[in-house]
């Protein structure tokens, strides 16, 4: 079998330093973590344990941590490994990774059509790849997180660089909820001079509405004004 869906445990997620890092502990020799039903990356797990920088969340989106087999790495397995799972349903996510070939003053511009639409001629966000220049650089940004830290004494030098390595930014942008039909969406970079790139396009089928709201249930009825109040938690994806 190549991918495990049950062999990943004690998940966490530590929001108190500049990057979000999720942890997970799994048996197996390599670990891909999905965001949003995106593979967002792998790695392989260091003494049963793992862990991922995550890009900024806004808090609704939906992270899956999945064991595979390590020549599978690259495998996108979120279809068939969480058949039932949806990611913002009636939502497109755009996303382009910041690469160190970028400059600095590079920028990106999201774009959509309506439903229907051949192109994509609306602009949606445009934002910097490297806000104040940070994450340009890209090497060494968790480098040393873990020095003197153990629960038996000082623990000094225990993971020492473990984390070194390069990370580059992920700039996304989520649209308002859609209505069902097939979107053209493109991204193009744009440099200080406004020299655009050749765009990334392509079409996003929305194949449903909005997720119902549930518990729907009176609150009280007052008979002298004949008035009903209702109470209901709203749907997530609104």
């Amino acid at each position: 079998m190549a991918y495990y869906s049950d062999a990943v445990t004690q998940v966490s997620v530590d929001g108190s330093n500049r990057f979000a890092v999720m942890r997970a502990h799994c048996i197996y020799e390599c670990v891909q973590l999905y965001i949003d039903g995106e593979l967002a990356g792998s790695a392989t797990p260091w003494d049963h344990w793992v862990e991922f920088a995550l890009p900024p969340l806004s808090g609704r989106e939906v992270i899956w941590a999945l064991a595979v087999d390590a020549a599978n790495a690259e495998t996108d397995y979120y279809d068939e490994a969480y058949p039932g799972a949806a990611a913002n349903a009636n939502r497109i996510r755009l996303y382009i990774i910041a690469y160190s070939t970028y400059d600095a003053e590079d920028k990106a511009k999201f774009y959509r059509g309506d439903a229907g639409d051949e192109s994509a001629d609306t602009l949606i966000s445009e934002q910097a790849l490297f806000p104040a220049g940070q994450g340009k650089g890209g090497w060494g940004q968790r480098w040393g997180r873990h020095w003197g830290r153990g629960p038996y004494g000082l623990g000094w030098g225990h993971t020492w660089g473990r984390s070194w390595g390069y990370g580059a930014p992920r700039i996304e942008y989520t649209t308002e909820p859609l209505p069902p039909g097939t979107y053209a969406v493109k991204v193009v970079i744009v440099d200080m001079a406004g020299n655009e790139s050749t765009a990334a396009t392509d079409s996003v089928a929305v194949a449903s509405y909005a997720a119902a709201a549930t518990d729907l249930t009176i609150d009280s009825y007052t008979l002298g004004t004949d008035t009903l109040v209702l109470s209901l938690t709203a749907s997530g994806d609104i």
